[in-house]
């Protein structure tokens, strides 16, 4: 029952084998719990990323189908427009094959338009008959033109039609001399679209009314005067628009009686329709009569430009040649800016003038238009600049140089004490006060933008070239 040294030491060491043992088995047990964590965690992570790329794909997926499906949209579609597009270039092919019959047809029927305008216009009230029926004249001459096309025909007759149709839902008012009693006397007239035009004395003592089956003008009685001036001013825009009494009388034009059609046989009823087509190609024929008579009008005014081509040529090269000599002398005698790139320019106009048949003429010419253009346009700016120029005999400065347009040419030297301007008289700088030094780097700062336009005081010479 009692230990001995020697026995509690090993039972010391038994104790303390067992502990170590146990606390070896725990670290064990602990490092494996954390390796099991780490692959969890790791295996955790390689399943969010499988989900990510899964997630991913389903949606690449679904854009791929949605792609598709649009492709497929699309496809249809524009199966669509190609179906449309072949049945217009069906439709188109057919129309040009007809085109010589279109065109046989077209052409009476738009001078059948134009003379029932012209019917129209000498029918209707006596308004503007002058430019009216100067157009139609116009009208008749397009026909005859054989550079007038015509698409471009029918354009101008549609165009004449729509300005007659607006005429007649408009007002107008203007002063006008008419024949009362023999004795010419200016009146003020009124129009109102087509129902009516009337005038009225500028005393208001008389008025009187177009009319159509005299083609003369018809007295009013005193009670339209007062309501035919209140409209004159009402289309002067002076007063309101208001309802007023007033003489008026609709436009009617009779037209031929139409001939009756009875039901005819099948064979009477095409050699009708054979008739009218050759009447049209009659018409036609005729038209395109005036038309290659106006080509060859056309051309001989061509020819006989032709003709005097040679002899113009030489009197514009002359002109052109003293244009660049008065060029030339403007800019010796302008102020000496860009001098060098300037003459470069009027010695680049005298070669092109010189290299005969390489340019042509308006080549050359709008090469001197251009030239005198850029000449212009630095009679308006003000720029600024540093240059090196001789301040003093045998001295060259550095210089904030400043021009204004062609009034003016000035520097100052970088330090700010002195100043100078060009004198065309003398063709030297000519020393600046104070005062008006300090105008010049006013002026120089508003060039560069940095201070507001103000006005200041400059030295300034005219510009005049004898």
């Amino acid at each position: 029952n009692v230990l001995t040294p020697a026995r509690g030491a090993i039972v010391a060491a038994l104790l303390v084998g067992a502990g170590m043992t146990a606390e070896a088995q725990l670290r064990q047990a602990l490092d494996v719990g954390e390796e099991a964590t780490r692959r969890a965690e790791q295996v955790q992570e390689q399943i969010n990323q499988l989900d990510d790329q899964r997630s991913d794909l389903v949606r690449e997926f679904r854009t791929l189908v949605q792609r598709r499906d649009a492709a497929e949209l699309y496809a249809r579609q524009q199966q669509q427009v190609v179906e449309s597009q072949q049945r217009e270039i069906e439709s188109l092919t057919e129309q040009l094959s007809r085109i010589d019959e279109i065109t046989a047809v077209m052409v009476p029927m738009m001078l059948d338009m134009i003379e029932d305008l012209g019917r129209f216009v000498d029918a209707d009230l006596p308004f503007q008959i002058e430019e009216r029926r100067a157009r139609v004249e116009l009208l008749r001459e397009a026909m005859r033109r054989a550079d007038v096309a015509p698409a471009e025909q029918y354009r101008l007759i549609t165009a004449a039609y729509q300005s007659e149709l607006e005429q007649g839902y408009t007002i107008d008012t203007w002063t006008e001399e008419v024949d009362i009693d023999g004795k010419p006397t200016d009146v003020d007239m009124f129009r109102y679209g087509r129902v009516a035009l009337v005038y009225v004395t500028r005393d208001d003592r008389r008025a009187a009314r177009w009319d159509r089956n005299t083609k003369d003008w018809q007295e009013l009685p005193g009670e339209y005067r007062a309501d035919i001036r209140t409209a004159i001013r009402i289309a002067k825009e002076l007063v309101q628009p208001n309802i007023l009494n007033g003489p008026f009388e609709p436009l009617a034009i009779t037209a031929p009686p139409a001939v009756e059609r009875t039901l005819l046989p099948d064979n009477e009823e095409e050699f009708r329709n054979l008739l009218l087509q050759v009447r049209n190609e009659e018409i036609f024929n005729e038209q395109q009569e005036e038309v290659l008579a106006s080509q060859a009008a056309l051309i001989a005014e061509d020819q006989a430009i032709l003709d005097a081509a040679p002899a113009y040529s030489v009197d514009l090269v002359m002109i052109m040649e003293n244009m660049v000599d008065d060029l030339e002398a403007f800019v010796e005698a302008d102020l000496p800016f860009d001098l060098s790139a300037r003459r470069d320019r009027i010695q680049a106009l005298r070669e092109a003038l010189a290299r005969g048949d390489e340019l042509s003429l308006s080549e050359r010419y709008t090469a001197i238009i251009d030239a005198y253009r850029d000449e212009l346009a630095r009679g308006t700016e003000q720029v600024t600049w540093e240059a090196e120029i001789e301040t003093q005999p045998g001295v060259l400065s550095e210089v904030q140089m400043y021009r204004y347009g062609r009034a003016a040419m000035v520097y100052v030297t970088p330090d700010r004490r002195s100043a100078a301007r060009w004198d065309r008289a003398t063709e030297s700088w000519v020393p600046l006060g104070g005062a008006a030094r300090a105008d010049v780097l006013k002026a120089i700062k508003i060039a560069e933008g940095r201070e507001q336009q103000t006005v200041l005081s400059a030295p300034v010479v005219k510009f005049s070239v004898q």
